[in-house]
């Protein structure tokens, strides 16, 4: 009698645990360090060949569907560790170990595998934190497929599920199978169990989470049509991935997975191990794929189809994991996984998918009908702000709201920037292009990819983009936002006023003291101040009125050797004043001293020149 494998063991059962540090992967080589775990279990060991020939296989692998953008290389076999503490997690290996990897150069990452030995009352083959570290609870020989599903998390990679969806208008429902996809080592991808499995694929979808796709092998269908797929690991140019934007946000992932080649088991009902008499249970799962995107706007999150989850583990219970996977849309009657031509999916939206044709070595041609809407595209209140860079230490703000900057003319600083900070408006299907428009004229264009949400990254953030846009001159600046969406309707965002400019020019009254040989002073009306030095004790200050001079004090010089530095001018005199007559021009005053033993009078004359002006 053939013996059915279960699937508890062999599938290995695999999770993560989700942190921000797994939303992203750098392309390149990835360097593994394994470590053995022992426990109260017993001591465990690796062995350099298996652990070798391992790494390997899954270098291979990846290498062979990303097209040679991710490798994974062994770097070191640590020395083992043994606790007496419990190894539920891979939080508990961290915690035991608390390592800090570091990256070779020319590496794109290091990823931490720590083995302990088989412990059949924890539920998972392995589990991975973040995007560094997998705990392996599986014999390392039978594991390829539980370290390409781990080492996907590493990258990312969340998990591939199925959902059967009732056929109704939305509101509608799903239910979910967490490791579902059997067309996904993401998922369930039974052809990766087997010891001598080499091969592992995932979707078209999981690509371009990863990069692998170019924008040739990528389209957007934004209205009703037909469109040619090529198979996703075929050679041929043309489109290998569809999304359908819904609410602006990618809702549906279209792919076309031949049972050809290497997926020739996606057409199976079981895969047979290699000389046993044994088998996995398969489903097929080959032909026109539809996935389900995570929910990620608020907007799409309202109108999408309710999920609930079972399979494995429960994880409606856990948003980390219901909140990134998709979800391939199955068969009402479970008996399949993707679509033949002739067949049909309506979809929450109201849209339709049927398969028209299909050749398994060209491709998919795939009939799209996208219903008509009426919602309009619009920006929220206050949904675009626009402000002065506040960087410039010499930046200052006429007005409490800080629009109309204020630019010292003596300024050596450059111009400030304007920054324009936006949430993308809400729009049935998705934004085409995003403006900055300045003056009415668009400056700036956004990145396309700032303009949908983007269901690999962190599901929670509200998708926003921002201009940073340098004006060449002071003026006024009417800054706005201006949208198109798929529909070709152009929506602009009200107008921000952004002034800079230099001070305005201030009514002036200034004395200045004008005496040959003696620096140029000026001070504000109607205080005025001069000091000299002189070799005379005493100093008579006297104004000029008419031809005579007026005495207006007597003064005592003071010996000051810090402000009178020669040595032959020793006293030092300040003179405070204020001046004499707002209708004079100027006023001339005259220093005198007395004669004394052995000395001539001495006398000296300065002026004070009233300017008026603007400033």
């Amino acid at each position: 009698m053939r013996k059915i494998l279960g699937i508890l063991i062999a599938f290995g059962l695999t999770f993560t645990i989700m942190t921000p540090a797994s939303a992203a992967a750098k392309q390149g080589i990835y360097q593994l360090d394994f470590i053995p775990l022992s426990t109260n279990l017993g001591e465990i060991t690796l062995a350099e060949g298996e652990v070798k020939l391992m790494v390997s296989k899954l270098n291979n692998a990846y290498r062979a569907i990303t097209n040679g953008k991710f490798g994974i290389e062994l770097r070191s076999i640590l020395p083992g560790v043994k606790t007496s503490d419990p190894m539920k997690s891979v939080t508990d290996m961290t915690k035991l170990l608390n390592p800090t990897l570091k990256v070779d150069t020319g590496y794109a990452g290091a990823i931490l595998i720590g083995y302990m030995p088989r412990d059949t009352n924890v539920v998972f083959a392995g589990q991975a934190q973040g995007n560094q570290y997998v705990l392996l609870n599986f014999p390392i020989n039978e594991s390829f497929k539980t370290l390409m599903h781990e080492i996907g998390h590493n990258f990312g990679l969340a998990h591939a599920g199925t959902a059967v969806c009732s056929p109704t208008d939305a509101p509608s429902t799903c239910a979910a199978i967490e490791y579902g996809d059997y067309s996904d080592f993401m998922g369930n991808y039974v052809y990766g169990n087997p010891p001598g499995a080499t091969v592992a694929r995932t979707s078209a979808f999981n690509l371009d989470n990863l990069g692998v796709l170019d924008s040739s092998q990528i389209t957007y269908v934004d209205t009703s049509t037909t469109l040619d797929l090529v198979p996703v690991y075929g050679t041929a140019p043309g489109i290998k991935l569809a999304y359908l934007p819904i609410l602006g946000q990618r809702g549906y992932a279209i792919e076309y997975r031949p049972a050809i080649g290497d997926d020739l088991q996606l057409m199976a009902t079981e895969v047979p191990v290699p000389g046993t008499n044994s088998y996995y249970p398969n489903q097929p799962s080959h032909g026109v794929q539809v996935r389900l995107l995570p929910s990620v706007a608020q907007s799409y999150k309202s109108a999408a189809p309710t999920i609930t989850y079972s399979g494995f583990q429960d994880i409606s219970k856990n948003s980390g994991f219901s909140g990134a996977m998709s979800n391939l849309l199955e068969k009402f009657d479970k008996g399949r996984q993707g679509m033949d031509p002739g067949e049909s999916v309506k979809l929450f939206d109201g849209s339709i998918v049927t398969v028209l044709k299909a050749e398994a070595n060209i491709g998919a041609s795939i009939s799209i009908t996208r219903p008509l809407t009426t919602m309009t595209t619009q920006f929220a209140p206050n949904a675009v702000s626009a402000r002065w860079d506040t960087s410039a230490t010499d930046l200052t703000y006429e007005d409490t709201a800080k629009k109309i900057a204020l630019i010292p003319p003596t300024s050596t600083s450059a111009l400030p920037v304007i920054r324009v900070e936006y949430k993308l408006p809400e729009t049935a299907i998705r934004l085409l292009s995003s403006e900055l428009i300045v003056n009415g004229t668009s400056v700036l264009s956004a990145n396309p990819s700032e303009l949908i949400y983007n269901n690999a990254g962190a599901p929670l953030i509200t998708p926003s983009a921002a201009f940073t846009y340098a004006p060449k001159s002071l003026g006024e600046y009417k800054v706005s936002i201006r949208v198109k969406d798929a529909a070709g309707v152009i929506v602009e965002s009200p107008a921000i006023i952004l002034k800079s400019k230099n001070p305005d020019l201030k009514d002036y009254t200034d004395l200045c003291l004008q005496k040959k040989g003696w620096p140029a002073t000026c001070s504000a009306y109607p205080v005025f101040q001069f000091s000299f030095c002189d070799t005379f004790a005493q100093q008579s200050i006297s104004l000029q009125t008419g031809k005579k001079y007026k005495l207006i004090r007597e003064m005592k010089g003071v010996i000051n050797p810090t402000a009178c530095t020669d040595g032959k001018n020793i006293y030092f005199y300040d003179f405070v004043g204020n001046y004499p007559d707002p209708k004079l021009a100027k006023a001339v005053y005259k220093t005198s001293a007395k004669a004394t033993k052995g000395r001539v009078p001495s006398e000296g004359f300065f002026t004070i020149v009233l300017k008026k002006g603007k400033r």
